[in-house]
C-alpha cells in the first residue's frame, strides 16, 4: 500500500500558493509531493527512528485493506488532464471543458443565492 504524504508547512504553503495564483474558478491545485511512500517502509523507519529493529523487536502485522480502501493514491483520475512540468511546488489539475462548464454554472447559482438571500 502506498500514499502521498505533505507536511503541514507544506500544506499552508500550499493553501497560501493557491489563493495567490487561483483565478477563483474551481481550480484545483496539487503539491508536487514527490514519489509515494509504501506504508510498511513508513513502520519501518518508525520503528528505525524508535531504536528498534524491526520484525526483531518490534513486528509489523498486516491487514486486509478497509471496504473500498484503494492500495495506491492516484492524483489525477481518467476524467482529469494531468498538467506539464512547470518547475514549481505545485500543479494545476484542469478538467475536461464539460465539466468545468457546469462547475460555472454550480458556482453562478451559488452566488446568485448567496446574493439573494436563498439558502
Amino acid at each position: 500500500m502506498t500514499r502521498y504524504f505533505m507536511t503541514i508547512p507544506e500544506a499552508v504553503q500550499l493553501v497560501i500558493r493557491a489563493g495567490d495564483i487561483g483565478a477563483g474558478k474551481g481550480e484545483v491545485f496539487v503539491l508536487d509531493m514527490g514519489e509515494p511512500v509504501k506504508i510498511v517502509d513508513l513502520a519501518h523507519n518508525m520503528i528505525r527512528l524508535a531504536g528498534y529493529e524491526p520484525e526483531r523487536d518490534i513486528a509489523v502485522e498486516f491487514t486486509q485493506p478497509r471496504r473500498g480502501q484503494k492500495l495506491s493514491e492516484v492524483l489525477f483520475s481518467e476524467n482529469e488532464m494531468a498538467p506539464a512540468d512547470r518547475g514549481e511546488t505545485d500543479q494545476q489539475g484542469g478538467t475536461h471543458d464539460a465539466a468545468r462548464a457546469r462547475l460555472g454554472r454550480v458556482d453562478a447559482r451559488l452566488a446568485g443565492s448567496a446574493d439573494s438571500g436563498r439558502g
